[in-house]
């Protein structure tokens, strides 16, 4: 079971400290480094971050990012001492919930590394369609993602 709640300074403080993605996951090492996600989407009173935990364990931490009041962009990071344990696809639902019903987003759009073939699958479980893709610059690599995006209706009503 997790909690997700606000993110705070002493979390991102204990972010930091997370050992670093190994093997394929490697290619998450950037969004928890000193300019990464948290630094630079944290500050912005306009994105919901949150820190996802069980008990007093980080396990994670999840990310809205404002687009517009009816959209928003998701990301998520699970510690790397706990990646397989099921956490991914917990943090997701439950920020995925709190985008829709508490903040009541219309729709919220991912990207997802074509070669990231356990996320893909969990994100089409849960609901998200693809629509598009994109290549984008990620520390001066050229990276393939996919564009996914699930409305609000379809989170609701459970098409997927």
């Amino acid at each position: 079971m997790i909690t997700l709640s606000p993110i705070k300074s002493i979390d991102i403080h204990d972010i930091a400290k997370w050992s670093p993605y190994e093997g394929i996951h490697s290619q998450m090492n950037y969004a928890i480094n000193e300019d990464g996600w948290l630094n630079t989407y944290c500050c912005n009173p306009q994105n919901f971050c949150f820190v996802a935990k069980n008990g007093n364990l980080c396990v994670g931490f999840s990310l809205l990012i404002y687009k517009d009041s009816k959209e928003a962009e998701f990301r998520i990071a699970v510690n790397p001492d706990y990646i397989g344990s099921g956490y991914g696809r917990m943090i997701t639902q439950e920020t995925i919930s709190i985008g829709f019903n508490a903040h009541n987003l219309g729709k919220i759009t991912l990207i997802v590394r074509k070669n990231n073939h356990i996320a893909l699958k969990l994100y089409e479980k849960i609901g998200f369609i693809m629509c598009g893709e994109t290549k984008e610059n990620i520390q001066g690599q050229n990276i393939d993602f996919f564009i996914m995006e699930l409305d609000k209706n379809r989170f609701n009503t459970g098409e997927n």
